[in-house]
């Protein structure tokens, strides 16, 4: 596991190490959901953006140039073949 120890700024904001970045492939501009776990450790995701409809990160596929989650996707198909979702 790659350790770093780092400062978190004024603005509350913390600087991935550029090695880091290099050795995960990580492009300014990506984005990140951040959740903290049951033991209290502050968990960065990378994500490449969410559902349009509920804001899941998870299953996700481009219609029309917008992200829709599976789940959101089903119920929509049962929608439209006239079954309740």
């Amino acid at each position: 596991m790659e350790r770093f120890n780092k400062k978190v700024s004024k603005s509350g904001s913390i600087t991935l190490p550029a090695a880091m970045r290099r050795n995960h492939g990580i492009e300014g501009g990506e984005r990140f959901s951040v959740s903290v776990n049951d033991e209290g450790s502050i968990v960065l995701k990378r994500i490449q953006g969410e559902c349009i409809f509920c804001a899941s990160d998870n299953n996700l596929i481009v219609h029309g140039g917008r992200f829709v989650c599976s789940n959101c996707l089903k119920m929509m198909n049962a929608k439209c073949n006239g079954k309740d979702g």
